[in-house]
């Protein structure tokens, strides 16, 4: 191995310890089991060692980090919270300020420190901040204390400025070395001279000589009076002219440093308490922090440029980068970096997430590349984004709303349709897409249908087009045109693959004979009011449409058949309707709510199920006859006993209403499709808390399985797989097996099956 090969795999085997330790302290076995399958694919280490392990979990990321990618180098060391983190101006070392009351220094080259602890008075360091030249630091505590740690000579000699009333929330110094400033919980700001000043306080020196603190004269330089409650930030402008402070008075104050007169004030009344602030490196933004977001200024106007609320709780912590294009802020647990050119209200964000407690502050390293991260667990994180934060991707939204899926007669795929114009084909086991999206409608598609003979895709679009796609390729076949402008809304195959109809918003519902490519004898039929929903009976014999008025029109196949009574299915539209195996029953659901059972000869309503969902969007009936799925407004999916209509399991997940179900030929799964841009397949046996077979499913045992800090664990205890904390919100629980989105993650077993237990050594190719 090549000498800069050897350095890129020590690198990579740094990360992969620093990002997995959680797992491999707990548990050897699991550096294979656990750690090396969610390791980067691109590190030396995964490159190296995978290829040498078999019977081990597959992960699939999609729109999600790799584990570790960004991750470099974690400093362990603090008992508690870190509060404040600084970089040296050269961006060799960094300062750390903790609750446990030292100061600690690290060298950024080896992540060892530096020095060893330093000690103030012992209460929690709120803040910290390295001067202009890197040869001081300053801090600030909980006590009301300042401290500047001038490092020369190898010795570190603190000097002590006390005059605040209260805790010192943060600390800043000036660009020109000379002033430093504190903000503090008893409502003002300080100003002192670093050096020389021209008004005078009695505060404590550390005499190195005689090991005590000495009373003297010392460097008060002005108080800044304004705010009415306490004060959480300070920072100069790049120039040195301006002091930003924030407060919880709502607030943000400029002061002029060299009067310490106040230039302007910002009425924050609608942003909340400002927890922090900062200014861009050309002086020309300035930005606050606060329980709503992150707000941008534009300066010397002082004019709001944007707010930047998708965050998930209060902004502690912000920076932006030497570059002035970037903005990084705490999110809860995570470290939210923004992409904003020109500071526009089209910013986009993207999620460094590896933390798993509380992020207390961040920082750019002075060249850009790196950013530091502090948590409430002592840890502090460096991530490596570029100077250009290029390694950095901005994840894709969701593309739309899942209005329509079916399963194909072999259980391999998932069709759905979606909002955002596309039809796409998923494969059950990886949750990848078979082949690229089937584009074509130039609107919303409503609707999707599998042929049974797995030949044929069927979709019907907002655009007025019905379209027929090949199943193996996604080629396009066919595309017919609505002449009368009418929308169409449901589309469903004959249970032989020879008919394909649809429903139409002008009352008709047209079927087409897919051999022949003309319409069919028994088309066009007519119901009174707008069509919502179709389905053939399983014989093929039977085509019933539902209409937005609560009637079921069913007509016989064979054009010698006059049309048969409606059913009165309720009130208001019928959104859904599937036939029981039988032949005999149908069932229904529609926007009032109820699902409901007839008897097709007789028109008799024979069962009514009611899940108190505001409305049934979608039903769906396994291939035995035995169960009801449906799916609805209040965004969950139920399962229900056909012949008694027992309500069996009620399975959550998606965030949004559920507008279609669909079960998988065997019946063992459920799928599911909702507006949230979400499918989920969800296993029958383990939502109806039936115990999977241990021997022939890995997946269900996993998925089974409870989760105990990071952990899925099997039903004695054992360790079967750790989820890396980042990780653990885009895996689908249990019973959901599958959960294909725009950001998620799809674990999956190979032929070789799952080394666990016991028998994890099996997982090792040369074996031990």
């Amino acid at each position: 191995m090549q000498s800069e090969q050897l350095s890129q795999f020590f690198f990579d085997s740094s990360t992969f310890v620093a990002t997995s330790q959680e797992a491999i302290e707990h548990s050897a076995p699991h550096i294979y089991l656990s750690a090396l399958p969610f390791a980067a694919k691109h590190s030396l280490v995964y490159k190296m060692f995978s290829p040498l392990c078999n019977g081990l979990v597959a992960v699939n990321l999609f729109g999600v980090q790799h584990h570790g990618e960004h991750l470099v180098m974690t400093l362990a060391g603090h008992k508690k919270a870190v509060n404040s983190i600084s970089y040296t101006p050269d961006g060799d070392s960094i300062g750390t300020g903790s609750a446990d009351g030292t100061v600690r220094i690290w060298d950024m080259h080896t992540g060892d420190e530096a020095l060893s602890p330093l000690h103030g008075d012992g209460s929690p360091v709120l803040s910290v901040t390295f001067s202009p030249d890197g040869k001081s630091l300053l801090s600030g505590s909980e006590a009301g204390i300042l401290y500047v740690w001038r490092f020369m000579a190898g010795h570190e000699t603190p000097q002590r400025l006390s005059a605040h009333d209260a805790r010192v929330n943060s600390v800043a110094w000036s660009p020109d070395d000379s002033i430093v400033a504190s903000a503090s919980g008893d409502n003002t700001l300080r100003l002192w001279r670093a050096e020389t000043g021209h008004w005078s306080a009695e505060t404590d020196h550390w005499s190195a000589e005689t090991g005590h603190w000495k009373t003297e004269k010392d460097y008060l330089y002005t108080e800044l009076k304004g705010h009415t409650k306490a004060v959480n930030a300070v920072a100069f402008s790049p120039d040195g002219s301006t002091v930003a402070s924030g407060s919880d008075d709502m607030t943000i104050r400029l002061w002029r440093s060299n009067t310490g007169t106040q230039a302007f004030k910002l009425s924050c009344g609608d942003f909340g308490s400002i927890r922090c602030v900062c200014f861009s490196p050309d002086g020309k933004r300035l930005a606050g922090g606060s329980i709503k977001g992150v707000r941008l200024w534009r300066t010397p106007n002082w004019k709001k440029i944007v707010t930047l609320k998708n965050l998930t709780e209060e902004v502690q912590s912000v920076a932006i980068s030497p570059d002035g294009q970037h903005l990084v802020s705490r999110d809860g647990k995570h470290v939210r970096l923004w992409t904003m050119p020109r500071f526009t209200s089209k910013a986009s964000s993207v999620v460094l997430s590896g933390h798993t407690s509380t992020v207390r502050a961040i920082t750019f390293s002075p060249n850009g590349a790196h950013i530091a991260s502090a948590a409430a667990d002592g840890k502090v994180f460096i991530w490596k984004v570029g100077e250009d934060r290029s390694t950095i991707q901005i994840p894709t939204r969701p593309n739309g709303g899942v209005t329509s899926v079916v399963v194909s007669s072999d259980g391999a795929s998932i069709v759905s349709g979606s909002n955002d114009k596309s039809v796409r084909v998923w494969d059950r086991v990886t949750g990848l897409e078979r082949f690229s999206p089937l584009l074509g409608h130039t609107s919303g598609v409503f609707a999707v249908a599998a042929s049974p003979n797995e030949r044929f895709i069927a979709s019907a679009g907002n655009d007025n087009t019905v379209r027929l796609w090949s199943s193996q390729s996604g080629s396009a076949i066919r595309r017919t045109s609505i002449k009368q402008r009418a929308m169409v809304q449901a589309v469903a195959f004959s249970s032989d693959a020879r008919w394909l109809a649809w429903g139409l918003s002008d009352n008709t519902v047209c079927s087409w004979d897919i051999e022949s490519k003309t319409l069919t004898a028994f088309g066009p039929v007519v119901c009174d009011n707008p069509v919502h929903s179709v389905a053939f009976s399983l014989d093929s014999r039977v085509l019933a449409a539902g209409d937005e008025k609560g009637y079921i029109y069913l007509w016989m196949t064979d054009a010698d058949q006059c049309p048969r009574r409606p059913l009165r299915a309720g009130e208001g539209t019928v959104f859904c309707i599937t036939f029981l195996p039988d032949g005999e029953h149908i069932f229904s659901g529609g926007r009032d709510g109820f699902c409901r059972k007839f008897n097709i000869v007789g028109g008799d309503e024979v069962l009514t199920l009611d899940g108190d969902s505001r409305a049934v969007r979608s039903v769906a009936c396994s291939s035995d006859g035995q169960l009801i799925g449906t799916g609805g407004d209040d965004t969950t999916v139920c399962l229900w006993d056909a012949i008694n209509g027992t309500l069996l399991a009620r399975l959550s997940g998606h965030t949004k209403r559920v507008d279609s179900v669909a079960f998988t030929s065997d019946g063992q799964s459920i799928v599911s499709g909702s507006y949230d841009g979400a499918i989920r397949d969800f296993r029958v046996k383990a939502s109806a808390a039936i115990p999977p077979d241990s021997n022939s499913d890995p997946l269900a045992i996993l998925f089974s399985a409870t989760n105990q800090e990071g952990w899925r664990v099997g039903p004695s205890g054992e360790l079967l797989l750790w989820v890396p904390a980042a990780y653990r919100t885009q895996l689908p629980e249990p019973p959901c097996t599958l959960w294909i989105r725009s950001q998620h993650i799809q674990i999956s077993f190979g032929d070789g099956g799952w080394s666990r237990g016991e028998k994890w050594t099996s997982c090792w190719r040369g074996g031990f």
